[in-house]
């Protein structure tokens, strides 16, 4: 599409003898263009007193001046700021990058001519969201906002005003984010829980909000009485949400922060390609808002009140692993000791029916072999947390263990380690998570084939 001043070239290259015609779809009246710059156009037309107060209090104006290059500036009226609440809109122009990015959002860095707009087209701002435009028979719209076909033309590109505020994610709260994306059952606890006003004025927190595929994979009995008992929605939101803006890439690997129930903490891990919160897997990060950042997760988080070891001695299926446990302890308490305060580990537990496998003669010589057992052990801890979501089909993954390395693979479903197929995945514990497996990792055997 190619456009003079804004106008549709409708036919082009027509050559005479004494020149070159292009054909335009339109009158370019003068009157649309002015020898000033768009800063200038904004600060002194008096449709936009509240747009031009908010540049020059970020100093907006000097950095659309100072730019080589041109741009487009949708340019909200007076009466579009008013559309907002009082309260809300104070609190976007006090926060300093909310602003900033409110302004950023309205500015493209280059110029768009309606006639150009023949579909859907998504268009970077100045900030880090894009902006989508499209046509009807009406006309065009940009975010769903119908655009003024008239513009002016200035030194340094072109402005529209528009009759709406386009609110990036910066300029809005947890709850307006949580709403965007369309986590309605979570906001039904946040709303049952008496949580709605602390994510929607204050803050900063950071939230890992299941998404609605998640919430909706819990046993309806316990969704159900998360939605009615609101205690339990309250505690459930709590420990889906920590004090302070964590963005992914300050995550490291093993971190923990606190929830906000300030009695469970939340156990950060960086994958491969992924990062890890307790058993899930950030989906979609970085939802920044105004109040704090959003991160969707695929599974709903529930707090770990057990060690590995009490769960285990519960199930009553894995006798001979604690037994073996027991004994390496007594003889190399060393060998299973944290080299990190609140560390949690990876623990691959072969169930008594794995154990017995071997046969009795040679369990017992395990058994009685120190040396050999303490390494059969720690063959079967890993000193990172692993959930089972963290390992992706057909990718082969070297886990080292705190003897060998161990070679996981999710194929067909399954998730093996080594020659063990991991029976039962994920079991959180205080200090790490349990796999069960159904063959014993010995510390002298690998992978067949």
């Amino acid at each position: 599409m190619e456009t003079v001043n804004c106008a549709f070239i409708v036919r082009k290259d027509q050559e005479a003898t004494n020149g070159v015609v292009h054909m335009i779809d339109s009158f370019l009246d003068p009157d649309f263009t002015v020898p000033r710059d768009l800063a200038e156009l904004v600060v002194q037309d008096g449709r936009f007193s509240e747009l031009a107060k908010a540049m020059e209090q970020s100093g907006f104006v000097d950095r659309l001046r100072n730019s080589q290059q041109p741009c487009t500036i949708l340019a909200p009226s007076d009466e579009a700021f008013q559309k907002i609440p009082q309260s809300r809109l104070e609190k976007i122009m006090n926060d300093k990058y909310a602003r900033e990015a409110l302004l950023e959002n309205h500015v493209i860095p280059h110029a768009i001519c309606l006639p150009a707009i023949i579909g859907e087209h998504k268009v970077r701002t100045l900030g880090s969201q894009k902006l989508t435009f499209d046509c009807d028979k009406k006309g065009t719209t940009v975010e769903e906002k119908r655009l003024r076909s008239d513009f002016l033309m200035g030194q340094n590109g072109v402005l529209y005003m528009l009759d709406d505020l386009l609110l990036p994610d910066r300029a809005k709260s947890i709850m307006q984010l949580a709403e965007q994306e369309q986590l309605s059952v979570f906001l039904q606890l946040v709303r049952s829980a008496g949580l709605e006003d602390a994510f929607e004025n204050f803050g900063e927190y950071t939230v890992f909000a299941p998404s609605e595929s998640a919430m909706y994979a819990l046993p309806p009995n316990q969704l159900q009485e998360l939605k009615i008992n609101k205690d339990k929605a309250r505690n459930f939101v709590l420990y889906h949400a920590a004090q302070g803006r964590i963005n992914s890439d300050q995550i490291s690997d093993n971190q923990v922060v606190m929830s906000l129930d300030e009695q469970n903490p939340l156990r950060l891990q960086v994958y491969r390609k992924a990062i890890g919160v307790e058993d899930a897997l950030i989906e979609k990060a970085d939802l920044q808002g105004m109040n704090g950042n959003i991160h969707i997760i695929n599974k709903a988080l529930s707090p770990s009140n057990f060690s590995a070891g009490d769960i285990l001695r519960r199930d009553g299926n894995f006798s001979i692993f604690l037994q073996a446990i027991e004994k390496v302890m007594e003889s190399s308490p060393e060998t299973l000791e944290s080299q990190t305060p609140r560390a949690s580990f990876t623990f691959f537990v072969p169930t008594d029916q794995a154990f017995n496998r071997l046969g009795a003669t040679r369990l017992e010589r395990i058994m009685d072999d120190p040396a050999y057992l303490t390494k059969t052990i720690k063959n079967h801890v890993v000193d990172n947390m692993m959930a089972s979501e963290a390992f992706k089909p057909d990718l082969y993954y070297d886990i080292q263990t705190r003897q060998n390395i161990v070679d996981v693979v999710r194929k067909n479903g399954k998730l093996k380690v080594n020659d063990a197929t991991v029976t039962d995945c994920d079991i959180l514990s205080t200090n790490g998570v349990i796999h069960v497996i159904n063959k014993v990792l010995l510390p002298d055997q690998h992978t067949e084939g």
